[in-house]
């Protein structure tokens, strides 16, 4: 299925996203989400990307086939 607007939908959103993690940081009550969010949104991205280098070019291969 196609999305409309791609890829600037997926910018919009990431942007989006980054203003309310700023805005967050802002808020006395809310630091707290900085403390734990960011480095668990590290590392649930390097597992990801990690993930993707060791299982990626498998699943392509199998996906050709």
């Amino acid at each position: 299925m196609r999305m409309p607007l791609f890829p600037w939908m997926q910018y919009a959103g990431l942007s989006m996203l980054a203003a309310i993690l700023v805005t967050m940081g802002f808020t006395p009550s809310l630091n707290l989400s900085w403390v734990y969010g960011v480095p668990w949104v590290i590392l649930i991205s390097s597992a990801y990307f990690l993930w993707r280098m060791r299982h990626g070019a498998r699943n392509a291969k199998a996906a050709r086939a």
